[in-house]
């Protein structure tokens, strides 16, 4: 008998099988992200055979350091690296390869374990490089094509022999590590050690255990492997965490929808059910056929949703697998099993309550029509002021006061998408605008031009002379990597910060959350995540160590935000770090124009002047490879997400209506009887649908005003952000909102197929 009802019900199966496919597909997917990104970086860290933690001291003496970390219970080896941080200019087919890159000399201990993308795991030639695949994806790189690096007054040539991938070395975000055979000479060397943890101790328990070892001071910085990896796939993390949120909001709509369906399909069947009770059937029997109607319904549709999902969660995840070599990745099959058992738990529900409400119902009230007995109660007409007449948008109005339940779905179906699409809309135009308000989310100066230094001898006395050009108003010399760290405390994060370093704050302009920028040398601004982490405020004092012997303690005179060194960032004078005793050096400066002077005319002006010895870009190109690893992603999960909210939404319109229609069968068959065309009772259908949505409209986008900063401050404390600009785009809104109730409009016109047939000689019988 169920089978029979598949047959017979095509339109109703094919919605609730297209509302749980999506439904299935959009949580699926989602929490696919999540348990995606864990098996694959495991394995790819085992593989590698990568260090526990990477530490950056800043003393030197590498015999005495490898021997404090040798000496640690919980460290097992340690390899120093030779490295030398390229401040000069690096080409790659005539362009500035603008990401910070290092040259590491090759150990074949260190790196025997590297994943290899092309090319041998060999020690390259003296005039060879073995090129990270992150930066190769980034500039479009090959193999056998040439890198050039300055090194005072040579310019260096590499030829690039394969790429190479390595946790540490997955992300141009951070440092981007060129293996050579050894450093070319004449540069400064560091070191860096690769630390090798015991199989029972994580990088962070290194990390602590040094610290307290060393009088609670990390005078260095230190890159545990949890953080890299986690860092690394933070910003698909929190789409899928998004995503997630939404697509369940999405699934109780469609709930509360297969619940109506199922009620009106059984009110239509209460006089077959009626006769199988009379005929012997037990309540369990027609629980049993209903149950295998709506369950093989929802198998099927969860099913198929479960075997898509990977496709939604691969679109988000690959940018995170590309760098590590991966262009295929396997979605476990346990998040979508989870999914699928729960969505078919819910449907069983709903069928199960659907049919116990016929239980005590006898099938001589139901066979007679008694149907007042069964809970459906009479229509009250209300009590207009005022008299309508019969024309489709006073009829629509009936439909509203008559049919709450139908027009409270429609209402709430209307008001989610709108919502979500407004949600989307803005989203879009925030991301793309990130870019061109970079100074706002990294927390420096909305200058016009940056300047960034590939030769140090020259940099100050080019400064000079720029800052003399007639179309310079100013210039302010800065440095935006220079790290300090406070002293380490148990259960402290990482207490190594990031300091935005400026010669000077008076009249520039820069975000702030609370106060003001240091004016003199013994002040400071921290980042707003540091300071909740300390409880600090304005007004207390904060000490800093430059190094292990240079301490500095500041009074706090204001808070900001930033995305750099995840939130975890100060703002200095140069005075304060050169008063402590630091040999420090300015590297970049911020360029203020005249009016009569863009910032694109002023780099065609001046760029090939000082090519060699400075990098002239605009400030809306500065980080850029930074905010792209944060937009890009989002960008691209935008278009589908609305694609599927669209789908929902309409889907749930054609239900709605569709089975208003098959309700109001008889009133339309006297409509029609008494002259009333077909057409006349579709526009009533559309001005019902319509009235609804302008209303939604006028109701939702003022509270999604509202709310979206909120909910968007909220994702983002954990950088510390605690504002949250939003650049509303007026006209992109209306036409969306426009589009969105025309695709309700023609949702509800889909379904007045119903309407055409003649229900005349079915009245006639009853």
């Amino acid at each position: 008998m169920w089978l029979h009802k598949l047959r017979k019900r095509k339109g109703q199966v094919c919605v609730i099988f297209l509302m749980l496919l999506t439904s299935t597909l959009l949580m699926a997917g989602s929490l696919g992200i999540f348990t995606s990104l864990i098996k694959p970086y495991e394995e790819f860290v085992e593989e590698t055979d990568a260090p526990s933690v990477r530490a950056f001291l800043y003393e030197e003496g590498q015999e005495e350091n490898v021997e404090m970390f040798t000496r640690l219970e919980e460290v097992a080896r340690v390899i120093p690296l030779k490295r030398y941080m390229v401040e000069e200019k690096v080409t790659y087919q005539e362009k500035t390869v603008n990401e910070t890159i290092a040259l590491v000399e090759y150990q074949e201990e260190a790196f025997a374990n590297i994943r290899m993308i092309q090319g041998e795991n060999t020690r390259p030639n003296e005039e060879e490089c073995l090129m990270p695949y992150a930066l190769a994806n980034s500039l479009g790189m090959k193999v056998g094509e040439q890198l050039f690096i300055q090194v005072g007054e040579t310019r260096k040539q590499y030829t690039i022999c394969g790429f190479y991938t390595a946790p540490y070395s997955c992300n141009i975000l951070y440092q981007s590590e060129i293996l050579v055979a050894s450093l070319p000479e004449g540069v400064t060397q560091t070191v860096s050690y690769s630390i090798y943890g015991k199989d029972s101790y994580s990088g962070q328990d290194i990390v602590d255990a040094y610290v307290a070892a060393n009088n609670g001071i990390m005078d260095g910085r230190f890159d545990t492997i949890e953080d890299v990896v986690s860092n690394i796939t933070l910003n698909e993390k929190i789409l899928g965490g998004i995503l997630l949120a939404l697509s369940v909001i999405a699934f109780l709509v469609c709930v509360v929808m297969i619940r109506f369906l199922i009620k009106n399909a059984l009110y239509h069947d209460r006089k077959t059910i009626a006769v199988y009770k009379t005929i012997g059937y037990q309540q369990r029997d027609i629980l049993h056929m209903y149950m295998k109607f709506y369950m093989s319904i929802a198998l099927v549709g969860t099913f198929v949703g479960a075997v898509a999902s990977p496709i939604l969660s691969s679109s988000f995840i690959k940018p995170a697998f590309r760098n590590i070599g991966l262009e295929k990745t396997s979605i476990s099959w346990w998040p979508r099993l989870i999914v699928m058992i729960g969505v078919l738990i819910l449907i069983a529900i709903q069928v199960l309550l659907g049919v116990h409400k016929w239980k005590k119902v006898k099938p001589v009230i139901v066979l007679n029509d008694r149907e007042s007995t069964l809970g459906v109660k009479k229509v009250k007409n209300p009590k207009w002021k005022g008299s309508m007449d019969f024309s489709p948008m006073h009829m629509a109005r009936r439909l509203i006061q008559r049919n709450k339940k139908s027009t409270i779905y429609v209402i709430i179906t209307c008001f989610l998408s709108i919502y979500m699409v407004n949600f989307a809309i803005v989203a879009y135009t925030n991301v793309s605008s990130m870019p061109e308000n970079n100074y706002y989310w990294l927390g420096f100066d909305e200058h016009d031009v940056s300047l960034i230094t590939m030769n140090h001898a020259k940099f100050q006395e080019n400064c000079e002379t720029i800052a003399q050009l007639p179309e310079v108003d100013r210039l302010v010399l800065n440095k935006f990597d220079f790290h300090a760290s406070m002293k380490w405390q148990k259960g402290m994060a990482n207490p190594n910060i990031e300091c935005m370093v400026y010669d000077t704050y008076e009249g520039i302009t820069m975000p702030m959350v609370e106060g003001r920028n240091p004016k003199a040398e013994n002040e400071i601004v921290v980042g707003n995540l540091l300071a909740k982490e300390l409880h600090k405020q304005i007004g207390d004092y904060i000490d800093l160590y430059f190094g292990t012997d240079k301490k500095v303690s500041l009074l706090i005179v204001g808070t900001f935000q930033s995305f750099m060194n995840m939130g975890r960032c100060v703002r200095l004078l140069g005075d304060t770090i050169l008063g402590a005793g630091v040999d420090f050096h300015y590297t970049d400066a911020s360029v203020y124009l005249k009016d009569s002077c863009t910032p694109q005319e002023f780099v065609d002006a001046y760029e090939a002047d000082y090519k060699d010895s400075i990098k002239i870009q605009k400030r809306t190109d500065k980080y850029d490879e930074m905010l792209d690893e944060i937009c890009d992603p989002q960008l691209a999960a935008i278009g589908p997400f609305i694609a599927i909210v669209l789908v929902i939404g309409c889907l749930n319109i054609i239900c709605i209506i569709y089975l208003q229609n098959i309700t109001n069968r008889r009133k339309y068959a006297i409509y029609k009887s008494i002259g009333y065309s077909v057409s006349h009772l579709i526009r009533m259908n559309i001005w019902y649908v319509g009235i609804i949505a302008v209303a939604s409209v006028i109701v939702a986008v003022p509270i999604f005003v509202f709310a979206y900063p909120k909910i968007m401050t909220l994702s983002m404390s954990m950088f510390g952000f605690a504002k949250y600009p939003v650049f509303f785009q007026p006209g992109i809104m209306f036409f969306g909102n426009l589009a969105l109730m025309v695709l309700f409009l023609i949702s509800a016109l889909l379904t007045s197929k119903s309407l055409r047939g003649s229900q005349l000689k079915e009245l006639a019988q009853e």
